[in-house]
């Protein structure tokens, strides 16, 4: 455990780590709540079309796209960049969040908003004022989802980041401690202790809030 706290490239791996993950869980909610109540509240042509299409891209496998985001990646600059690799984790964490939070908002009674409405209220107002605080479980549901899909990944993170100061911690420890002829068991194990506890901590202290989200409106259809 000292080994971990004393190596300056593991605290760097751990600091890229959280801003990678709170930019994901900020992109995610954002453009999650305005799809999701989009879903939940208006009728226009192509609804349904597009909500298939939102859910049939968790279909897809990482590595599939890899290539593909790696090309798009290096002639934008976002290589090696915290904006590539949220935008990155945002591909494929987005479309639950999604819908996690459409299926919260349809529990919501329209007959709330409409008298918002009628009270002068514009639709922004009532989302932020009225819907967003009754959906308070719907959100922390999609925030430990965000979080974990981000702070496990190792694909992304090995393959998006060329240098050792941009390394987030999941190809960090495979990069530190598995090599050709040496695994370094002991310390490897030590610093994935370190790494599950903020996960841990986090699904603990809000565990009631993750499972009233994830089943809300599953009797619903």
């Amino acid at each position: 455990y000292r080994s971990f706290f004393t190596n300056v490239s593991f605290l760097r791996y751990y600091f890229n780590s959280v801003v990678v993950a709170a930019g994901t869980i900020t992109v995610c909610l954002v453009a999650g709540t305005l799809a999701g109540y989009s879903f939940s509240r208006f009728s226009y042509p192509g609804r349904n079309t597009l909500m298939i299409i939102t859910l049939s891209a968790q279909m897809f496998p990482w590595a599939l796209l890899l290539i593909s985001l790696y090309s798009l990646f290096q002639r934008l600059s976002l290589l090696d960049s915290y904006i590539g690799l949220i935008l990155a984790h945002s591909v494929f964490a987005l479309p639950l969040t999604t819908w996690i939070l459409k299926g919260y908002f349809d529990t919501v009674p329209t007959s709330i908003e409409e008298s918002a409405l009628i009270e002068g209220a514009s639709r922004s107002r009532i989302l932020a004022s009225i819907v967003l605080p009754l959906c308070r479980p719907g959100l922390v549901a999609a925030t430990i989802y965000v979080f974990i899909f981000s702070w496990n990944d190792f694909i992304f993170g090995l393959t998006l980041t060329t240098s050792d100061k941009m390394r987030i911690i999941a190809p960090g420890i495979a990069i530190t401690y598995i090599a050709e002829f040496q695994y370094k068991w002991i310390e490897m194990m030590a610093t994935a202790t370190l790494v599950t506890l903020p996960v841990v901590v986090l699904f603990l202290v809000l565990q009631r809030h993750f499972v009233d989200g994830l089943t809300a409106g599953a009797t619903k259809y």
